[in-house]
């Protein structure tokens, strides 16, 4: 299976990249990692135990790339992780590219420009998302 282009545009080789599981307690787990694509997965290497049992208990993971400057944008995938020896394979279920957007009070994103901004509930809370393509 081949990485969709989309999201093999949005990775910034070599770039540090954060895993994010959830115990059985509800707690977030959040490590950095060197994550890499190969044919349609996410592949993170030398995974720790507690990233281990997580996953043991739940295959839901998160990664998540920080914006190559600022303004940019946060690569966020969500998807189900499987375990290989000290690897996880993650397999991509959805991927946005996202940054904070405009603000009430405000006229310009954060990197200056009118961006595609959008309110999310009813708490003002304002995004600039944009869903990457998986197939």
């Amino acid at each position: 299976m081949d990485t969709p282009a989309a999201l093999a545009d949005a990775v910034q080789p070599g770039a540090l990249s954060y895993v994010v599981t959830v115990g059985a307690d509800g707690r977030a787990h959040v490590v950095p990692a060197q994550a890499a694509l190969a044919d349609g997965t996410i592949v993170v290497a030398g995974i720790g135990s507690r990233t281990r049992s997580n996953l043991a208990a739940g295959s839901v993971v998160t990664v998540l790339w920080s914006p190559p400057d600022p303004g940019g944008y946060t690569l966020i995938v969500d998807g189900t992780g499987e375990i290989h020896d000290d690897t996880v394979v993650v397999r991509p279920a959805r991927a946005v590219l996202h940054r904070p957007g405009v603000g009430p009070h405000d006229t310009h994103g954060p990197d200056g420009t009118d961006g595609t901004a959008e309110t999310a509930g009813t708490g003002g809370c304002v995004a600039d998302c944009v869903e990457l393509a998986l197939s």
